[in-house]
């Protein structure tokens, strides 16, 4: 599940905090867990910026877990609509 839950709103721009929760049962289950934050152009309807951190724990067999942690950045550089 992802929950979002608006923070703050400065003109057009309106910053989200996002928890996330996943996971499957079995004996190939996985659990996944993050937080991340987006700040969002309210006018054009665009995401400007986006950060995750989340940890991935999955059981490809019995007795094996694997985990992974990631960590992502993102920022809008450019804007293929906005007007010229």
């Amino acid at each position: 599940a992802y929950t979002y839950h608006v923070t703050a709103v400065d003109g057009d721009t309106a910053s989200f905090g996002i928890d996330i929760d996943m996971s499957a049962p079995g004996p190939k289950g996985f659990d996944e867990h993050g937080k991340a934050t987006a700040k969002y152009d309210t006018k054009r309807l665009c995401p400007t910026q986006f950060d995750y951190t989340g940890t991935s724990r999955h059981q490809p067999a019995m007795d094996q877990y694997v985990t992974t942690t990631a960590h992502l950045t993102a920022t809008l550089v450019s804007d293929s609509f906005a007007p010229k």
